[in-house]
């Protein structure tokens, strides 16, 4: 039996936006260093749980590529990126070690 996951079709312009940093800064501003300590642990924990994945594991990248949307697209065994696959640099190289 195959899964498959798929973005709802309203997602093209791009997966991650940045939302998720700016809720964290805007957290570990006031002071509230929990949220953002919760949120990166448990994206990490998921990037893990991708990269050890026992089937296949197939990410089409189309379109801006930021933040977690670069952690749940390199982990995985097979990435197929189009001529509109665009990254934002910060965000693939603190995925990537690059």
């Amino acid at each position: 039996m195959a899964a498959c996951l798929r973005p709802p079709p309203h997602a093209a312009q791009a997966f991650c936006a940045g939302g998720d940093v700016k809720a964290c800064v805007t957290a570990a501003v006031a002071g509230q260093y929990e949220q953002p300590d919760g949120f990166f642990a448990t994206e990490y924990a998921l990037n893990l749980f991708i990269s050890r994945l026992a089937v296949p594991y197939v990410a089409l990248i189309d379109g801006i590529v930021m933040g977690g949307g670069v952690g749940v697209s390199v982990h995985g065994h097979f990435r197929v990126a189009t001529e509109r696959c665009v990254r934002a640099p910060g965000a693939w190289a603190s995925h990537t070690g690059q």
